[in-house]
Formats: structure tokens, C-alpha cells, sequence
């Protein structure tokens, strides 16, 4: 795959995602991940031949309890922490665009209920990047 770039997108906690018809998403996918970066506002951003090439996950249901009105949560579905996307794309990742978009996705998270701990990944995490056994 010469010419083409790569990075991971690592899940830190479980990740509540709607498609727009707000069906549950079981998996990050090109698509999914150019909407989530449409949310921080950065004007004309385009990941050229963005592609999920590998991935692997898995998906929790999450329930609680609304302590305050004392009835149960709606029962939603999330993708599970730890899951692991490999993307690739035709651009180099150093372009400020792309890079200030990953870099914001990291930090505020995606999803629903980011606030209560859900949502929190990691980009190219070092881990993916080790070559020796430890």
C-alpha cells in the first residue's frame, strides 16, 4: 500500500454512537468517523480515500438507574472498550487540519453521555506503534 497512510483509533471507554436515523452503531466506519469530525467546526475538512481497513470490536448493552427520579435508564448499546479501528487514507496525516481534527476528537471524546464517562478514545495509540516484545 505505498502512498498511503495509516492510523488507529483506540477505544478508552465505551462508545454510545447513532447513525442520523439514531439506529445504535456497532462500528466506527469511514463514514461515522468524517461525521464525528464534523463536529468541531473545522471548515472544509476532507480525509482523501479515508478507509476502515481492519477492525475489531465488540458490543455492551448499557443500563443504569436515574437515582434522582428513581426510574431505570433507557437501555442503550455501545461499542466496547478496548475495540480497535485501523483506518487508512491517501493524505499525510500531517496536514494541520486533519491533525487539529483527530486531536480535538481525542480530547472532548464522541458519542452520547460523554459526560458520564463514555466516549474516550485514543488516536494512534503508542501501543500500536511498539515492535518488541516486552
Amino acid at each position: 500500500m505505498k502512498g498511503r497512510h495509516f492510523f488507529a483509533l483506540t477505544l478508552h471507554s465505551p462508545l454510545i454512537l447513532c447513525d442520523e436515523l439514531l439506529r445504535y452503531r456497532g462500528c466506527i466506519d469511514a463514514a461515522a468517523l468524517t461525521e464525528m469530525l464534523k463536529n468541531f467546526q473545522i471548515p472544509d475538512l476532507k480525509i482523501p480515500d479515508l478507509e476502515l481497513i481492519y477492525h475489531t470490536a465488540s458490543i455492551r448493552r448499557v443500563t443504569g438507574w436515574l437515582e434522582l427520579w428513581g426510574t431505570p435508564r433507557i437501555n442503550e448499546y455501545a461499542i466496547e472498550t478496548g475495540s480497535v479501528f485501523l483506518f487508512t487514507c491517501s493524505s499525510r496525516l500531517d496536514n494541520t487540519k486533519i491533525q487539529d481534527a483527530l486531536f480535538e476528537l481525542e480530547e472532548q471524546g464522541a458519542g452520547r453521555r460523554r459526560a458520564e464517562g463514555f466516549g474516550r478514545l485514543c488516536v494512534s495509540d503508542q501501543f500500536h506503534q511498539e515492535i518488541e516484545l516486552r
